[in-house]
């Protein structure tokens, strides 16, 4: 919806390989927006361009702002959905085009968003740092809107999942805590893990 209302064809979105992301990919490509995906290991380079990201860019890769400056305008991103805060949303602002907008989500980096040293070039370029939570948007506030995101997400799971399906590696009980952290914290880009009750 925001994408609509700012007119925008393509956006950023950090933390490619989330699960989040690769059904945001999914949705996006139904509404016919391109999405910049910015990754965080080398190796996941290719991933996002064989799931449909128009552009995959290494967050560790020297020429990362660089090259985020240049994709962004080439494509008009004005628009950025960021889960790292730190200082993530400051070099995503820094490199987008005037009137862009990062929406930050989460704070994997544990860092609160920090973009105080560009307060000039904000107020300069109408460029905005707002925080999204799915509690606060439209959709979840308006009952009418609530309902068609429900019937929409709905009818793609009543039909295997196609834009929402979440890819489950494997299953450990409570007990086994431990070993599903340890298993989780080396397969947290291909899946997730269900931790269930003990027996």
């Amino acid at each position: 919806m925001v994408t609509k209302e700012m007119k925008c064809k393509t956006i950023i979105a950090t933390a490619a390989m989330s699960a989040l992301c690769k059904s945001l990919i999914k949705v996006c490509a139904t509404e016919g927006i391109d999405v910049i995906g910015v990754i965080r290991k080398k190796e996941d380079l290719k991933t996002p361009l064989d799931l449909g990201f128009k552009h995959a860019l290494n967050l560790t890769s020297p020429a990362f702002e660089k090259d985020l400056r240049e994709i962004a305008a080439k494509t008009d991103a004005r628009i950025a959905f960021d889960a790292i805060a730190g200082d993530m949303p400051g070099k995503l602002l820094s490199a987008m085009p005037s009137n862009s907008t990062v929406f930050v989500y989460d704070l994997l980096s544990g860092k609160p968003s920090s973009v105080d040293s560009l307060k000039d070039q904000l107020e300069k370029e109408n460029k905005k740092l707002q925080r999204f939570s799915v509690f606060e948007c439209k959709v979840i506030k308006d009952p009418e809107e609530r309902r068609k995101a429900f019937d929409y997400i709905q009818k793609d799971v009543e039909e295997g999942g196609k834009l929402f399906k979440i890819n489950v590696l494997e299953k450990f009980t409570l007990d086994e805590f431990k070993t599903a952290f340890e298993t989780y914290a080396k397969v947290a880009s291909t899946g997730k893990i269900i931790i269930t009750p003990n027996p």
